[in-house]
C-alpha cells in the first residue's frame, strides 16, 4: 500500500476507486477523504490538512510500506514527528518528505524497522524560502540503503558521520545543498556503499570516505573543497576488500592542483569533471588562485549555469599586469536571492557580475550594504547602436570592469 499526502486535486476518480481508497483509510484509521485517485496498485491520499494525528492514524496501518509528504503547495502544513514516542511504522520501506517541516531528524529503528529508501528534500523551504528547522539530525537505520538529503535542516559533520556508523547498509548517498556545516571536514563510513554524491556543499572543506565498495564519487561545485581521502581502513569497522577503481568527479570543484596530482597518483582513483585548458579553467598558475600564497581578488559570478572557465580565460592577461591573482566562482540559476549573495559575501567576493539573470532587491541590497560592487547584465540592456565598436560589447565592459577592480586593489596593497 502505498499513501501520498499532497494538495493537488484529482481529476474525477470513478466510484469504485473511491470504494477502495475509503477501505484504506479506514483500515489506518484515518478520516475518510473524497478525493483520490488509483494508480497500478498505488492510492493517493489528496488533502493539505495532514498533521500529526493523521501520522499516528496511519502508523496503525499494518500494510502501509510507501509514504510520500509533498507540501510544496501547502500553506504552512504543520510540523511532523516521526520520533514521538509510541510511533511506529513496522513496515514501511519507502518514506519520501518534500517542502514539508519535520520537527526532528532523530531517526532510528525502533520506529522505522524496515525503511530501505529515505529522502528528506527541502524541508523547509515553503517556495519563499523558508527559515524554520528541526531540533536535531541522527540516524540509527539500520536497513537504510538509499538516503537523499536535499537543501535539509542544520547538520553537523559528526552526526552525519555517525549516521553513516549507524547505517551499515547504505549503498547510495546524497547530500545536495547542505551549508554551513561546523567543523568544516566530513568523515563517511559506508563499508556497503557504491555511490556517494555531495553536490553544492559549499563550505566543505575536506572529505574523508571510506568506502571498500565505493565505485563512484561525486564531489560537484564543493566550491571550498581542498582535501580529498579514500580510507583503507576505519576505527571500529572490519576492513574489507577494495573494488579496484573509483570515479571521482570533481565538477566545478576548485581543488588544488597538488590535491588534484595526489589524487591522480591514488591506485583506486579515476578523476573526471577536471577542467581542460581550452574551457578556461586549466589549473596552470595564469588562471588558478589556490596553488599558492598571496594577495588574490575574488570575483562572484552569476548566471544561468555555473561554468566559470570563461571568465578565468578573459582575465588572465589582467593577471599578469597586476601580480594579482583573480579568484572566480560560478553560480548558475535562474534568480539571485539574498542567500546567495550573502554566501557570495562571506566568501570574500568584492565585486559581483550577474549575467543575464535576475537579482532580487534583497539581494542587491545586501551587496550594498556590505559595500560589495554590483554588475548586473541583463536581457533588456539597450544595445550599442550599429557600428559603435566592441568596446560597447558587455564582454569588454566586463573586461574594463575587471582591470579597474583589479588596478584599485593593488592600489590598497600598495598604499593601505
Amino acid at each position: 500500500q502505498v499513501l501520498r499526502a499532497s494538495p493537488r486535486p484529482s481529476a474525477g476518480p470513478h466510484r469504485e476507486m473511491r470504494k477502495r481508497l475509503a477501505g484504506a483509510l479506514e483500515e489506518a484509521g484515518a478520516r475518510k477523504r473524497p478525493a483520490a485517485e488509483h494508480r497500478e496498485g498505488a492510492r493517493k491520499v489528496v488533502r493539505s490538512e495532514f498533521t500529526q494525528v493523521d501520522l499516528r492514524r496511519l502508523a496503525a496501518s499494518p500494510s502501509l510500506k510507501h509514504l510520500e509528504l509533498d507540501g510544496s503547495s501547502v500553506r504552512n502544513p504543520e510540523a511532523l514527528n516521526f520520533a514521538e514516542p509510541g510511533l511506529t511504522f513496522p513496515h514501511l520501506e519507502n518514506l519520501e518528505v518534500k517542502h514539508w517541516p519535520l520537527q526532528t531528524a532523530r531517526l532510528d529503528g525502533m520506529s522505522l524497522p524496515k525503511l530501505i529508501d529515505l529522502t528528506i528534500a527541502w524541508p523547509f523551504d515553503d517556495g519563499e524560502g523558508g527559515d524554520g528547522d528541526w531540533d536535531a539530525f541522527l540516524l540509527k537505520l539500520p536497513e537504510l540503503k538509499n538516503l537523499v538529503l536535499e537543501s535539509p535542516g542544520s547538520l553537523t559533520c559528526d552526526a552525519i558521520k555517525e549516521s553513516t556508523i549507524c547505517c551499515p547498509k547504505l549503498d547510495h548517498l546524497c547530500l545536495y545543498k547542505v551549508w554551513n556545516l561546523d567543523a568544516k571536514t566530513l568523515s563517511l563510513c559506508l563499508p556497503q556503499a557504491s555511490n556517494v554524491w555531495l553536490h553544492r556543499c559549499e563550505d566543505l572543506k575536506s572529505v574523508s570516505v571510506y568506502g571498500p565498495s565505493l565505485t563512484q564519487l561525486r564531489l560537484e561545485a564543493c566550491y571550498d573543497l581542498q582535501s580529498v581521502r579514500l580510507l583503507e581502513r576505519f576505527p571500529g569497522i572490519q576492513p574489507a576488500a577494495m573494488t579496484p577503481v573509483v570515479n571521482v568527479n570533481l565538477t566545478n570543484s576548485s581543488l588544488p592542483k597538488k590535491t588534484i596530482d595526489k589524487l591522480k597518483e591514488h591506485p583506486r582513483v579515476s578523476l573526471s569533471g577536471l577542467p581542460s585548458r581550452e574551457d578556461g579553467l586549466g589549473l596552470d598558475d595564469g588562471s588558478s588562485s589556490d596553488q599558492e600564497d598571496g594577495p588574490e581578488l575574488r570575483i562572484m559570478h552569476f548566471s544561468s549555469d555555473d561554468t566559470g572557465g570563461f571568465y578565468k580565460l578573459q582575465t588572465g592577461s589582467i593577471e599578469e599586469q597586476f601580480g594579482i591573482r583573480l579568484r572566480h566562482r560560478c553560480r548558475g540559476g535562474k534568480t539571485v536571492n539574498v542567500d546567495d549573495m550573502r554566501r557570495a559575501v562571506t566568501w570574500g567576493a568584492k565585486v559581483v557580475y550577474i549575467w543575464w539573470v535576475r537579482a532580487s532587491p534583497e539581494a542587491l541590497l545586501h551587496a550594498q550594504q556590505a559595500n560589495v560592487s554590483v554588475v548586473a547584465f541583463r536581457k533588456d540592456d539597450p544595445r550599442p547602436p550599429r557600428g559603435a565598436g566592441m568596446e560597447h560589447l558587455p564582454l569588454m565592459r566586463f573586461f574594463r570592469d575587471v582591470e579597474r577592480h583589479t588596478h584599485t586593489f593593488s592600489e590598497q596593497l600598495h598604499h593601505p
